[in-house]
């Protein structure tokens, strides 16, 4: 993965128009701190490994200390439908 994304950073992809602004604003502030591409792709390998390995201790965490206080858990229960709905939300252009 790290030999793709090395190719891909030295192509200097991270800047295509079709790249994502948070793609291009992270390589681009790395590389202005002297970050060289082989420095670059291994964070943004590292990305989902991190992003996986704390999903399991925040899961835990939700679980023991959120659903384990009734008063928390009947809060989630009210707040959810309306954090999770899309209702009134102006749809983005592409």
């Amino acid at each position: 993965m790290q030999a793709a994304l090395r190719g891909c950073y030295e192509a200097r992809h991270d800047q295509d128009p079709d790249a994502s602004a948070f793609v291009k604003n992270r390589a681009g502030a790395k590389r202005r701190i002297g970050a060289n591409v082989a420095d670059l792709a291994t964070s943004e390998a590292a990305i989902p490994w991190l992003s996986l390995t704390n999903t399991i201790p925040w899961l835990a965490w939700v679980f023991v200390h959120v659903f384990s206080r009734p008063a928390y858990a009947e809060r989630v229960r009210q707040d959810a439908p309306e954090a999770t709905s899309t209702h009134g939300v102006e749809p983005r252009s592409p």
